[in-house]
């Protein structure tokens, strides 16, 4: 919960900063604790979910505004971090995961777009991990023996 509320904070380059550092952290909590985030993974994604639509919306809004070069930088690095954070999130929650992204796609007139498409990225993400993994374990096994 602590980690998730982090990814709250909104103000500036501080503030992507702290979010970038609550998620490679919750990365790093869902790789330990990965045997009871199904129970967990409706919350995770849906903070997740806040995060990239925060960051979109943010990136959208200092477009027609000024914004530097840095704030740029770290907005696409937040979102990025974030899609990623997902893709990991779907893996390791499973279907309360999954239900966050379906109720997101289904309704589609309620979110925007960017959000709509940021679901099927991070389940594309999601499958290209899986699948680097599989070719990993291949590989090793493959030299293994």
């Amino acid at each position: 919960s602590a980690l998730l509320s982090l990814l709250e904070w909104d103000y500036g380059l501080e503030g992507r900063r702290i979010q970038m550092a609550a998620m490679c952290a919750l990365i790093s909590l869902m790789m330990g604790a990965h045997p009871i985030l199904p129970r967990h993974g409706g919350k995770i994604m849906t903070q997740l979910m806040t995060c990239i639509g925060r960051a979109n919306q943010d990136d959208g809004k200092r477009n027609n505004q000024i914004q530097t070069r840095e704030e740029h930088d770290a907005c696409h690095a937040c979102l990025n971090l974030a899609l990623h954070t997902a893709s990991v999130a779907l893996i390791l929650c499973g279907s309360r995961a999954e239900q966050v992204l379906t109720m997101i796609e289904t309704t589609q007139k309620t979110y925007p777009p960017y959000l709509i498409q940021s679901c099927a990225n991070i389940r594309q993400a999601a499958s290209n991990l899986l699948q680097n993994e599989n070719e990993q374990n291949g590989d090793n096994h493959d030299e293994r023996t």
